[in-house]
């Protein structure tokens, strides 16, 4: 009896947790950035996430804010042999977070409609106009880099100046953990929209280690 009761009781919040989530979708753009030494890198952010209310102003959420990003630099430098190398960079990255996030205000819980009519809303279920949120996650950081070097060799009585063209391309992979905070300002009809202003670090923990900072922002769903 007492198993029955306590597997009724666990269907009972399944169920009830199953029916209290709501669904969020953000888009929007930023720059990120590796290890500071590196140039910036444009991107493009989408940030699919589910919600559990906890209260009327609190929940916390599951998302993959997905980033893709382009960038491009030129680094030209004189070594102690007369040689000149200029190096011509771009590639894409790709940052593949989970976040366990906690929200408060603006964003944390979808405002319902009102039972008195699809075109009222109640005063409590309307959606604040500012609010916070923090959270912490797991990362893959993903880079595609294509180099290309153009070696200038020291002057040859004969020949003169000698050039060489090198292209390589690198794939790198590293996996850590991620931190993300950001704000959100309620937008739209009885604010049921966010304005999002996201900050995330990561610290890889595999192969390169790459340090990994960024803003973004978006317009949630």
């Amino acid at each position: 009896m007492k198993r029955l009761l306590l597997l009724v009781a666990l269907g009972i919040f399944t169920l009830q947790t199953a029916v209290a989530q709501q669904f969020r979708f953000g888009i929007g753009g930023g720059t990120m950035n590796q290890d500071t030494r590196k140039d910036p890198i444009f991107m493009l952010a989408v940030s699919p996430g589910v919600y559990f209310p906890v209260s009327k102003r609190t929940s916390f959420s599951l998302e993959m804010p997905l980033k893709m990003g382009y960038g491009k630099g030129n680094i030209t430098s004189f070594p102690a042999d007369y040689k000149q190398f200029t190096n011509e960079a771009d590639g894409f990255a790709f940052n593949i977070p989970l976040m366990l996030n906690f929200n408060f205000g603006a964003g944390a819980v979808r405002g319902k409609k009102d039972t008195i009519g699809a075109a009222r809303w109640s005063t409590v279920a309307r959606e604040e106009g500012f609010g916070f949120f923090l959270g912490l996650g797991v990362a893959s950081y993903n880079t595609i880099q294509k180099n290309t070097y153009t070696t200038f060799l020291s002057p040859d009585v004969e020949t003169g100046y000698r050039m060489t063209n090198v292209t390589d391309i690198f794939y790198n992979q590293s996996t850590g953990v991620m931190l993300n905070a950001g704000v959100r300002f309620g937008v739209g009809a009885h604010k049921r929209r966010n304005l999002e202003l996201r900050f995330i670090y990561m610290k890889g923990m595999t192969n390169e280690k790459p340090e990994v900072r960024g803003v973004t922002f978006a317009y949630v769903f």
